[in-house]
């Protein structure tokens, strides 16, 4: 597909995206105040049964993964979910020994992404990007550093050299991905579309996402440094394909795809879309810094709640890493959810 005829076929559907985008932006901009959110409990109406655990990331020295939680306590299936707001943000456990720490609070809090130093964390707060500094266990949210403004920036994610943040803006006339450097000068729009979270090739140089909306048999390659034309990438033909990572030695790249209806398959392909391979059912993979381990979220197709685990970058040895309460699980099996893998 050359690249006028995937601008056109794209542009087609884009008036629809932007309205859904609207919608959900809305939402979460309404949900809370930036970092003054009220004590106690906050419900999710159903049938936005949240992810427990969600959007895993890796530390530069792969001893820990942090992911967003969302502390639910009970679930009613005409009600929604109650969420401990207390304990609702950014945690973090050591691979090692599976313990966990509470890094920072916050219903929404997502997307967090280490600093290729270890030093800083980025993240989007109600559709605004964010760095902070790490500060032995916890974020310092104190000393945040806001990076945009636009209410609808979501995913970002640090090049390897540390100099620039990639994410995505969902609504808008300049909706797509964007860069901005680090320190919040030298912000670009790359491309005007990309349902994905884009994500950066480990040479610092490239960018990638699937083209969406609706048109995700296709993975961008792009060249936000220069004037080269996107490179498109054959992925999962007649699916739903999202979350692209590249894997530390560049080759190859993982992601999740399904078709309608169906379940989430966390996939792996080079980097030029050959060798295409089914791991296993799930969403949101994340490469560990040496390349040998995949993290990602699991969820139950039915009841939403996602849990991490992790496996072998070949798909073996699959390990649940974080588990929902058992009065969680006992409300599921009476509301006859199927909560197994």
């Amino acid at each position: 597909m050359n690249s006028s005829s995937l601008n056109y076929s794209i542009q087609r559907k884009h008036i629809y995206f932007c309205l859904v985008s609207m919608l959900i932006v809305l939402f979460f901009n309404n949900c809370s105040n930036i970092l003054n959110e009220d004590q106690g409990f906050y419900r999710i109406p159903e049938p936005a049964f949240s992810s427990f655990d969600k959007k895993p990331s890796w530390s530069p020295d792969g001893q820990k993964i942090i992911f967003k939680r969302w502390f639910i306590v009970n679930i009613d299936r005409d009600k929604g979910s109650d969420i401990d707001v207390d304990s609702t943000g950014f945690w973090t456990m050591d691979i090692d020994n599976g313990n966990m720490k509470f890094l920072a609070q916050g219903v929404a809090l997502n997307s967090p992404d280490y600093s290729p130093d270890g030093y800083w964390i980025v993240f989007d707060y109600a559709g605004i990007i964010y760095k902070a500094p790490v500060i032995g266990d916890s974020l310092d949210l104190a000393n945040r550093i806001k990076l945009t403004k636009s209410g609808s920036d979501h995913s970002p994610e640090w090049s390897t050299d540390g100099e620039w943040i990639v994410y995505k803006k969902s609504t808008g006339s300049t909706m797509g991905v964007w860069i901005i450097k680090q320190d919040g000068s030298e912000r670009k729009h790359i491309f005007n579309y990309g349902r994905s979270s884009p994500t950066w090739h480990t040479n610092s140089m490239n960018i990638f996402t699937f083209a969406g909306p609706f048109l995700d048999d296709y993975m961008l390659k792009f060249y936000p440094f220069t004037e080269a034309t996107p490179d498109t990438i054959e992925s999962i033909k007649n699916s739903d394909n999202r979350y692209p990572k590249i894997s530390p030695d560049g080759r190859s790249v993982a992601f999740s795809s399904s078709e309608e209806g169906k379940k989430r398959y966390i996939w792996t392909m080079n980097i030029d879309g050959a060798d295409k391979r089914r791991l296993t059912n799930g969403d949101q993979p994340a490469w560990s810094p040496d390349g040998t381990k995949i993290a990602f979220m699991w969820y139950s197709q039915a009841g939403g709640l996602g849990t991490i685990w992790v496996m072998n970058s070949n798909g073996e040895n699959t390990r649940q890493l974080t588990f929902l309460p058992q009065n969680v699980l006992d409300s599921l099996a009476v509301f006859g959810y199927d909560i197994r893998r």
